[in-house]
């Protein structure tokens, strides 16, 4: 059976994995003062409404964000375009330190409640201290490796792929959009009902939009990932991340 987002979603949500944007949900751009790389942002969620705090960072970049402990908030990281958790605080608690990044773009801060909190309609003050570090990844010019079509990705193709909510699915699209001509490059995989990005350097998968270990195994030229307990499974070519 194809899984759809909606089903996908709502099989994770008694996880807390995929906290969807409550109608009417207040949203804020975080933009940090000149030659500052951190700010401190605040505000309040009540009830089962979301608050969202929009961070525009970009692939290799290190994404920060703290929370003092014992607030009845919590909050969610999802990477851009995804309404699917790549770091979960209800369960990983109020800290994400230097998390690299996969991909550009704009990474939502979601804060929510849960329980008796959100069930009691309780108003919640939040405040966080958002921070992005490092120098960015950035793509290789058309000029140096020219691009599929007016997409972002350097080369498109079927991957091999295995997800364990989707036991028939066997292949799944992947796009790369290379960084290097050293095997820097992030990789996205769409899946049936979500995508998933993962960022290589020199050859080796580093970082991902998952909440779950990733773990790879190379033989030859091909690179095995697998996300915790191979709930997700990619094959991946030399060639395709490297384009030699």
């Amino acid at each position: 059976m194809k899984r759809t987002f909606v089903q996908v979603c709502l099989a994770l949500a008694a996880t807390s994995l995929c906290v969807q944007a409550a109608p009417g949900g207040k949203q804020e751009h975080v933009m940090f003062a000149a030659g500052k790389t951190s700010k401190a942002v605040s505000g309040s969620v009540q009830g089962k409404n979301t608050l969202d705090f929009l961070v525009t960072a970009k692939a290799g970049q290190l994404l920060s964000v703290s929370q003092k402990a014992g607030s009845k908030a919590y909050f969610n990281v999802n990477s851009p375009g995804s309404e699917l958790a790549m770091f979960n605080g209800s369960m990983s608690g109020t800290d994400l330190k230097n998390r690299q990044l996969p991909n550009d773009g704009t990474y939502t801060v979601r804060i929510y409640l849960m329980g008796g909190a959100a069930d009691n309609n309780e108003k919640v003050p939040v405040n966080l201290n958002i921070s992005v570090t490092s120098k960015p990844l950035p793509p290789l010019s058309e000029k140096m490796d020219a691009k599929v079509g007016k997409t972002a990705y350097h080369a498109t193709a079927p991957v091999p792929c295995k997800y364990y909510l989707d036991p028939k699915l066997t292949s799944c699209e992947g796009g790369v959009i290379r960084r290097g001509k050293d095997g820097t490059a992030t990789l996205v995989l769409k899946m049936k009902g979500f995508n998933r990005a993962i960022l290589f350097v020199k050859g080796k998968p580093v970082a991902s939009d998952s909440t779950e270990e990733m773990k790879s195994v190379k033989k030859g030229d091909l690179t095995t990932i697998t996300f915790g307990d191979k709930s997700e499974v990619y094959e991946i070519r030399d060639v395709f991340v490297t384009g030699e």
